[in-house]
C-alpha cells in the first residue's frame, strides 16, 4: 500500500512579547496607591501632579 505525501509543517514565527496573549480580566495591580485625606486645606493652584482634588460636600449646606 502506497502512502500519500505529507507536506512539512509551515515554519511558525518566534513568539513575540508585543503579540502576546492578553492578560486574565481582574484587577489591576499598579504600585500606585490611593489615599483619602480629609481636612486639607484649599490649593490654588492644584498641588503638583493632581488634576483633580475631590472634597467632601458639607452635610448640613446646600
Amino acid at each position: 500500500m502506497t502512502v500519500p505525501h505529507q507536506p512539512p509543517p509551515p515554519d511558525r514565527p518566534a513568539p513575540s512579547p508585543w503579540a502576546a496573549t492578553a492578560a486574565k480580566p481582574g484587577e489591576r495591580v499598579t504600585t500606585r496607591l490611593r489615599r483619602v485625606v480629609e481636612g486639607l486645606p484649599d490649593w490654588s493652584p492644584l498641588p503638583p501632579g493632581e488634576t483633580l482634588v475631590r472634597r467632601r460636600r458639607d452635610p448640613g449646606g446646600l
